[in-house]
């Protein structure tokens, strides 16, 4: 029986996630139609610091329950006009490790100049970082596509297009800010990381990565938005606290500690920058290719959309099999790579692997991590482990009703991360884990008697 015990001991370790705080979140969902502010008292808002009144300016912005605008805050700004509309009441310092998201369907039906700006950091209700002297971190969204941020400055340090923000490419956007700083009280600095349509946008030049570094971090934390003559609808607006799953890392020197199995399910298991396939522990991990950068479910990207680069021939101490999946990778020229996967089951959790190695000593290749869920930002050296030495950098997550989760990732010098191979599996749910547990018993007992 003290096999047995030990077997279940085993079977039944669990990794467990624990839910963001929810600061903040209005579904502008009513029961007839009124002003921004209808009904905000009576349910559509929840959250330790709801309910919360907005101020509004050169509306009309309104809720109702009718038409395609139900459950929505529609947003009517026309040519020539500026709408505003702010939390000046509330200063988000709640936490220092926070996330804000909000839905913004585009109206106008083409790739006009027009614009929607959020506004985070900032020292009050009616401060915007694109006016001289405003503090805080202001994006605004051009329906043709362009992206323009401006941190703490009048002058924007990234005015870049992208496809993918056009009108006529995504109508709405899905629009998630992580922040990670040590507190509000300026003792470090700011780490703040951008996802659209859970994908990886730059905050800065794209030469740099995605993360932008603010120095000194936010001091306020008052969230504002604003539109430029656009027409659009508003919804699920979300002030959260990080997800409390920690990106984490561990040595890899070989098979039996990879946590490769072929009994887990697998999503996702690539051998990036080869054309080989790699079989570990009866998990056969896919070539991705020479110089593909996307596959089944998977993509990855640059900020700049440069192409990533193969290197090849890299000594390993990894031994034996699973180093075959270290010798080839990508590497970018410029900026950084960055991840999505696609096609996951919606609140389903996962636990994503990225497998590499040391190129140079310890400290020479440190990176911010950043997630499309809203975990802290980490900072993580590629090279803990010295040159050759492998690495395992995981992270547990839940899957967004899309299906799509990111990881980016932003050099902290000059040396940017390498891309070498990953992996996503499927977490056990604890009911199913206990049936899985009560049969492995149940057969182990039969063997016995």
């Amino acid at each position: 029986m003290k096999k047995l015990s030990l077997t279940l001991l085993t079977v039944a370790t669990l990794v467990f996630t624990v839910n963001a705080t929810t600061l903040f979140d209005d579904t502008y969902t009513v029961s007839g139609g009124g002003d921004a502010n209808f009904e905000y008292n009576a349910g559509r808002q929840t959250g330790t610091a709801a309910p919360i009144l907005y101020d509004v300016v050169n509306g009309p912005i309104t809720v109702t329950n009718a038409g395609q605008n139900a459950g929505k805050l529609n947003v009517l700004s026309g040519s020539g006009n500026l709408s505003y509309w702010n939390i000046a009441s509330h200063n988000f310092t709640e936490s220092s490790d926070f996330s804000v998201e909000c839905e913004v369907e585009r109206l106008d039906g083409a790739d006009n100049f027009h614009w929607f700006s959020i506004n985070i950091g900032t020292d009050g209700g009616w401060s915007f970082p694109s006016d001289a002297g405003a503090s805080g971190l202001e994006i605004r969204f051009w329906e043709q596509g362009q992206l323009v941020v401006y941190l703490n400055s009048s002058t924007p340090i990234i005015n870049q297009a992208f496809d993918e923000l056009k009108v006529s490419v995504n109508p709405t956007i899905k629009i998630r800010l992580v922040v990670s700083q040590p507190d509000f009280a300026g003792s470090g600095d700011g780490k703040i990381a951008l996802f659209v349509n859970d994908k990886a946008l730059p905050l800065a030049a794209s030469a740099s990565g995605y993360t932008l570094v603010n120095s000194g971090g936010f001091t306020n934390n008052y969230i504002n938005f604003r539109v430029g003559e656009a027409n659009i609808n508003f919804d699920n607006l979300k002030v959260m606290t990080a997800a409390d799953n920690a990106i984490t890392t561990a040595a890899w020197t070989g098979d039996g500690d990879s946590g490769i199995n072929s009994t887990k399910v697998y999503t996702h298991a690539v051998n990036l920058a080869d054309t080989a396939a790699v079989v570990v522990n009866g998990q056969t991990f896919t070539a991705g290719g020479a110089t593909t950068m996307s596959g089944a479910n998977w993509e990855l990207r640059t900020p700049n959309s440069s192409t990533l680069n193969q290197f090849t021939g890299r000594a390993t101490s990894v031994t034996p099999t699973s180093g075959d999946l270290l010798p080839n990778f990508f590497y970018p020229s410029a900026g950084a790579p960055s991840l999505t996967l696609t096609g996951l089951t919606p609140a389903q959790q996962y636990i994503l692997t990225l497998y590499s190695m040391g190129f140079e000593g310890i400290g020479g290749r440190e990176s911010y991590i950043a997630t499309s869920d809203g975990a802290v930002i980490a900072n993580v050296d590629q090279d803990e482990f010295n040159i050759g030495n492998g690495q395992l950098l995981t992270y547990q997550y839940t899957a967004n009703a899309d299906g799509v989760f990111s990881i980016s990732t932003t050099p902290v010098g000059a040396a940017a991360w390498h891309s070498y191979a990953f992996s996503n599996e499927e977490v056990i749910p604890e009911p199913a884990l206990i049936g899985f547990i009560l049969l492995g018993a149940l057969a182990l007992l039969k063997r016995k008697f």
